[in-house]
């Protein structure tokens, strides 16, 4: 019996897992980068993803801009989200002085300012001895560059009142006497929204960010395999991060990009969300640190995107969506195409995975793997507009390579192909 030959749906079929294989091995080969070679900006740009829990690039770049801009950033988000883990990892690759400590609601403002309590003595002019009590703050927070404050919104008031001062002013009192405070940045990490008596010490923080548990599978996948392979570690000296601080201060904002933000806040108070002069004055120094990690001495519409993270402030879904609209649309309506084509592409795989119905998921799968490629269409359509405008396109690919990841899962886990092994082929 002669051997039956595949029809021409499934030579159709095997020709788009080959390509697709062929676009996941290239999406991996991006990936593999010779630290020797690195500027500084693509330093911190490396530092940023390899710190960054799986679904949260976006907030290792906040924490790496809110140390190149000497701000601060808060993480709010269920407890074993990666908030302290990716905290703690960016504090290894910076080499400053650091600090960190859990709050609670009963911890003194001397446990975060003072180390111990020395004491002195000395002669006085009428021959007689007296001893005299001196505070020591080596080693605690106002003497390091870098802090990390687990639970900061569980404080008591005065304890917060205390960091207010060393988070705004970047000083603080002891025995009476005011001192300068080292402290560059402050990393709050929080299970909770803030209540009303923190409003003020949360309004001090430019960057804010939400955590969630893991949606994707493949990113389950990743994080069971984490210690099979370990992410790589690159750090910076304090001598590269002082530079890296001053080469953002001199980054050129153009009078175009001035009016950008004009524009933008225009349209952000017409929505309803009001924001003070000085958090304003300090997005500014957010555009320049943009411009500097994407290795430009002149800032962009592309390094406004990131104030979409600056700009809301209660931590729901539908205010962080709204405000990241108003900024992308004000800016960048192109690069607002482009994110709004990656949600849609994570909606469909996100649909697949919460199917309970097996008889539905292969039929859900195949489905979904045809909406991915027309997604896939779509974004390089736009990246080729962005393209043919002259401007950078390396943020909007690699969104469009993670859905080429999105789609290569559910080849993978629900329509039963090998990539791995066509990879090998190619």
């Amino acid at each position: 019996m002669a051997e039956k030959k595949p029809n021409d749906g499934q030579e159709k079929a095997e020709k788009e897992h080959v390509e697709l294989a062929a676009a996941v091995a290239e999406v991996e080969e991006k990936q593999k980068v010779d630290v020797a070679t690195l500027s500084l900006a693509e330093k911190f740009t490396r530092i940023a993803r390899e710190i960054a829990p799986f679904e949260h690039e976006e907030q290792g770049e906040g924490v790496v801009l809110a140390a190149l801009t000497k701000n601060h950033i808060v993480l709010l988000g269920p407890p074993g989200t990666g908030k302290s883990m990716m905290s703690t990892e960016f504090c290894k690759r910076v080499g400053t002085s650091q600090f960190y400590k859990l709050l609670s609601r009963d911890l003194p403002p001397d446990e975060l300012l003072v180390r111990e309590i020395l004491y002195k003595k000395r002669e006085n002019p009428d021959g007689s001895a007296s001893v005299k009590f001196e505070k020591d703050w080596t080693g605690m927070l106002p003497d390091c560059e870098l802090a990390f404050l687990d639970e900061g919104f569980k404080a008591n008031s005065t304890t917060l009142n205390k960091l207010l001062d060393i988070i705004l002013d970047r000083k603080f009192a002891v025995n009476g006497e005011v001192h300068k405070a080292k402290t560059m940045s402050v990393i709050i990490a929080s299970n909770e929204v803030p209540e009303d008596e923190c409003k003020a010490f949360y309004d001090r923080f430019l960057f804010r960010f939400i955590f969630h548990y893991l949606k994707e599978q493949g990113s389950v996948r990743n994080m069971f395999r984490m210690d099979e392979n370990p992410r790589p570690v690159t750090t910076v000296t304090k001598f590269e991060l002082a530079a890296a601080q001053e080469a953002v201060n001199d980054v050129e904002i153009p009078d175009a990009i001035l009016d950008k933000m004009i524009e933008l806040r225009h349209e952000i108070h017409n929505a309803g969300y009001i924001h003070s002069n000085r958090r304003w004055r300090q997005a500014l120094h957010v555009v320049k640190a943009s411009a500097f990690m994407q290795d430009k001495d002149v800032a962009d519409e592309d390094c406004l995107d990131f104030l979409q993270h600056v700009f809301w402030h209660n931590p729901t879904p539908d205010e962080i969506r709204a405000v990241r609209a108003l900024v992308l649309q004000a800016v960048n309506p192109l690069r607002q195409q482009i994110v709004q084509f990656y949600e849609e592409a994570e909606d469909v795989l996100r649909s697949l995975q919460v199917e309970k119905d097996e008889d539905k998921v292969q039929k859900l799968a195949v489905e979904g793997n045809k909406k991915l490629k027309n997604i896939q269409k779509k974004m390089k359509g736009v990246i080729k507009q962005i393209s043919d405008r002259n401007r950078p396109t390396a943020r909007y690919e690699e969104l469009s390579d993670k859905v080429t990841l999105m789609q290569s899962e559910i080849v993978s886990e629900y329509l039963g192909v090998d990539l791995s092994s066509l990879n090998m082929n190619i």
